[in-house]
């Protein structure tokens, strides 16, 4: 639900006002959770796929083939067919770019899990308990690089990076010595897609401390203040001067989102259409920003 309200608190809201437990989802998207199969996409076949090939276990594919058509959760007949194959030319991609990298899950696979959960039990300021839950995607045994894949044939947006960003938080601040001390965590995010030749990467450098601080602050403002302006992460670093240069912005950030025509972008996105714009929209920018704490590898002074 962080990753949700980090994409954007505008949507994140809306879905939890709604409570209807439909998402509008980037079908490229990288998630904090299982797969699950009743939803199966492309993408979700292909990182199963990719697992198999990882651990070696030349059965399992034709198997699990066997047991999603059995279950439905891939079509019978040509189209079924063609959406295997697709997922398949997908991981085929991916497990080429991994066993040119001496570090990936493929070249070492046994120093390496997939999806382990993770638990972290929280504490807000005033006593509040929470527990923060998830998935760590492929993440090595020192706890210090994740790995997430996606069939996107573009260069990963912010957005993108904030799957694994969440589950580098929550490593982090489940750290119990040297609560001061900086840990860095590398992320990198694979495509199936032929045109991209390497892994995107970014990092995180945080103190357990400076980790949990972020995490209370998440669950301040998503759960008890509800701040619910349309920020979306893919925006946040764009020259924004006029509020009809937001409004273009955040149509385009919301390719996915279908509730978009229900709402009135002049009124209903929480920020003024007038000379007060500039300024509400550097506070928001710095807000987020200041949750959104990981440097992407090539883009200066991203963070």
């Amino acid at each position: 639900q962080f990753k949700k309200y980090l994409e954007d608190p505008f949507q994140f809201r809306v879905s939890q006002v709604l409570n209807d437990g439909e998402e509008d989802e980037d079908p490229t998207d990288e998630d904090f959770e299982p797969i699950v199969l009743e939803k199966l996409s492309i993408n979700s076949l292909m990182k199963m796929m990719v697992d198999v090939e990882i651990t070696g276990d030349n059965e399992a594919l034709e198997k699990m083939k066997f047991q999603m058509l059995s279950i439905g959760a891939i079509p019978d007949g040509l189209y079924g067919e063609k959406m295997w194959q697709e997922a398949q030319k997908y991981a085929e991609n991916i497990i080429k770019l991994m066993e040119i990298d001496e570090n990936s899950p493929k070249s070492n696979s046994t120093d390496w899990t997939f999806d382990e959960r993770i638990e972290l039990p929280m504490e807000q300021l005033d006593g509040t308990k929470w527990t923060l839950q998830g998935s760590l995607g492929w993440c090595n045994k020192k706890r210090n690089f994740l790995v997430y894949l996606t069939t996107s044939k573009h260069e990963p947006t912010k957005g993108k990076y904030l799957s694994p960003y969440v589950a580098a938080l929550a490593i982090i601040a489940s750290e119990t010595s040297k609560y001061d001390d900086e840990r860095h965590i590398e992320i990198q995010i694979y495509s199936g897609a032929s045109s991209i030749k390497k892994p995107a990467k970014a990092y995180v450098d945080l103190s357990p401390n400076g980790a949990k601080e972020i995490l209370q602050n998440l669950y301040h403002k998503s759960f008890c203040e509800k701040y619910s302006k349309a920020v979306p992460a893919d925006i946040l670093d764009k020259k924004i001067e006029k509020f009809s240069d937001y409004t273009n912005m955040v149509s385009n950030a919301w390719s996915y989102f279908e509730k978009a025509k229900v709402f009135d972008k002049r009124k209903d996105l929480g920020f003024s259409p007038n000379i007060n714009f500039s300024n509400e929209w550097k506070v928001a920018v710095e807000q987020q920003n200041g949750l959104i704490n990981f440097s992407i590898v090539g883009k200066e002074g991203e963070k």
